[in-house]
């Protein structure tokens, strides 16, 4: 089962043909035809606090995934993981935080990911 969009019908979602025909302060999920994705928008920008911003769904079956991308107010941003995978996550990750690109173990050190790590272990 997909763990980020079990809740999502994507046929009952705002369609539009391209990412540039979405208006520019839409808020809330709307899909994109061309690219086959579903996408999180608020105030003109990619964003989705609770998981990726944009999923891109196969053509066969738009209840699993493809690829997404994490976004935080328009910029890529992940502190638990890779913020842009596709086909394959084991062999396509890249790590974002706040826009600026990572190697996987220069990510995994940086301060605000361990605290993230920290912080979500003490929620646990």
């Amino acid at each position: 089962m997909n763990t980020f969009v079990p809740f999502v019908d994507v046929n009952e979602l705002p369609h539009y043909e391209s990412s540039s025909s979405v208006p520019e302060y839409f808020c809330g999920v709307c899909y994109i035809v061309e690219d086959r994705a579903i996408l999180w928008r608020k105030n003109g920008r990619a964003h989705n606090p609770n998981g990726p911003a944009v999923i891109w769904t196969p053509r066969d079956d738009l209840s699993q995934y493809f690829g997404y991308k994490y976004y935080i107010n328009g910029q890529l941003h992940r502190l638990s993981g890779p913020a842009w995978s596709e086909k394959d996550p084991k062999n396509n990750q890249i790590f974002f935080i706040y826009g600026k690109e990572f190697e996987k173990e220069k990510f995994w050190n940086h301060p605000l990911v361990v605290k993230n790590i920290f912080e979500t272990i003490l929620e646990l």
